[in-house]
């Protein structure tokens, strides 16, 4: 079972023990396993910030053996885990940091960490958290290049409006790079005509290219697009951007207006294909939601056992000392029956507290009906 922090420092081996320790051995095997098997990196970090426990996927993630990365302050600026200015310690539960990490060979690893309380003393105070460490390096330089492509892409299309000449340069350098990459790309004039709609992913999106050039974006027969409110938005100068789902695919959707001077004279839609990230962010936040289900039924189970076995047990001894009691005449074995019983009930008083601790969270929010 977990005690109170010793004096040592941190990162002394032995200083803060197993946070699993105080599970049973079912309960133990069972958390180990989905540790081990989640595909995203974990770590347990003890109150102080130091690494305990680290699974395969993070180990692969940094190109590290797990016995390298245990013992690494990560609140520390030299740490070889998270790199100084990325995350605050310690953190604030349930929140989420954007992080670099630095591999033993040098190379950086751009990663999200989410924080999750994994076990508190009886005191309230938090001794372990769980960190979910996610690789986004290539959805960050996907994001970069998404970026560059959309300023490449207005500076093209601002350039075509300029002269007939110009557009259809543009258009033809256009065509050439929107054909070959994961995008679809949307133009339109000031009345929200279609001039160009080109890309692989517009038959995702329940589209062709030919059939949408010439046709007004307001009109019913491409309502379906659900197109009318972003076109409004960016012939009107503002920028809108979301994700759409189509069937079993996702959109990185972004519109926005095309300026001549000041007169804005069109505009365009870019729609990048993240069906790959996608569904990792909602597999993450599936496992996520197992891995705490998971821990909320074990202390539930616990919780039970403490109540039905350890609280009862011991109230019943202060039933039996307060019989004996009542025996007793001679002062000093009733200081020492009283002294007894003093203990027993600071005893079940932490038993008590410590169900309180083991209660399900969404019982703070949504009360018993949950």
């Amino acid at each position: 079972m977990i005690t109170e922090p010793s004096s040592s420092a941190p990162g002394t081996a032995g200083a803060v023990p197993d946070p699993l320790t105080d599970l049973p051995d079912d309960a133990d095997e069972r958390f180990r396993c989905i540790f081990d098997a989640a595909p995203m990196g974990m770590a347990i970090v003890d109150a102080s910030g130091r690494c305990v426990q680290v699974n395969r996927a993070l180990s692969d993630m940094m190109r590290c053996s797990c016995a390298g990365l245990v013992g690494d302050d990560v609140a520390a600026n030299g740490c070889d885990l998270v790199v100084a200015g990325g995350m605050r310690w310690p953190p604030v539960a349930g929140g989420r940091a954007e992080v670099r990490l630095r591999r033993p060979d040098g190379s950086i690893v751009h990663a999200l960490v989410d924080v999750t309380v994994l076990h508190r003393y009886q005191s309230g105070e938090v001794s372990h958290h769980l960190l979910h460490i996610q690789d986004f390096t290539a959805r960050r330089e996907m994001d970069e290049a998404i970026r560059r492509s959309e300023a490449w892409l207005r500076a093209l299309l601002a350039h075509a409006v300029r002269s007939e000449r110009g557009r259809t340069e543009a258009e033809a350098r256009l065509l050439a790079v929107v054909n070959t990459a994961p995008i679809a790309v949307f133009v339109f004039d000031a009345h929200g005509v279609v001039t160009m709609a080109a890309g692989r992913c517009l038959p995702y999106l329940g589209m062709g290219g030919d059939e949408l050039v010439g046709v007004s974006v307001f009109t019913a027969e491409l309502s379906r697009l659900d197109l009318t409110d972003r076109v409004r938005v960016a012939l009107e100068g503002g920028e809108v951007r979301a994700v759409v789902i189509r069937d079993d695919h996702a959109f990185d959707v972004w519109f926005g207006p095309i300026h001549d001077g000041e007169l804005i004279v069109g505009g365009f839609g870019i729609a990048s294909d993240i069906t790959d990230l996608y569904r990792a962010d909602q597999e993450r936040r599936r496992l996520l939601s197992q891995l705490v289900t998971a821990q909320e039924a074990e202390r539930t189970r616990i919780a039970y056992d403490v109540h039905d076995d350890s609280l009862q047990a011991m109230t019943a001894i202060g039933i039996r000392l307060e019989q004996l009691k009542r025996r007793l005449t001679a002062p000093r074995d009733l200081d020492l029956v009283s002294c007894i019983d003093a203990t027993l009930a600071d005893a079940v008083r932490r038993l008590r507290a410590l169900l309180l601790e083991l209660g399900p969270p969404k019982l703070d929010g949504a009360g018993l009906c949950s």
